[in-house]
């Protein structure tokens, strides 16, 4: 792929590059779902997260989500 335009695939991690300010929903704050809503906010998106255990919740507010 070329361009700006980079999507999920073969390139290693495309999907989460160019994220600053956009706004993502993350369901599930488990193991996987916090993982990615952490990436996500290291590569500067909004994110916003739910999960039905507000453990989950408080832990991504922490991390800035």
């Amino acid at each position: 792929m070329s361009g700006d335009n980079q999507t999920a695939g073969g390139d290693g991690g495309g999907a989460a590059r160019g994220c600053a300010g956009r706004r993502i929903a993350v369901l599930g704050l488990g193991s996987m779902g916090f993982g990615m809503a952490a990436s996500l906010l290291r590569r500067g998106a909004e994110v916003i997260g739910f999960d039905p255990d507000p453990a989950a919740m408080d832990r991504l507010r922490a991390q800035g989500g």
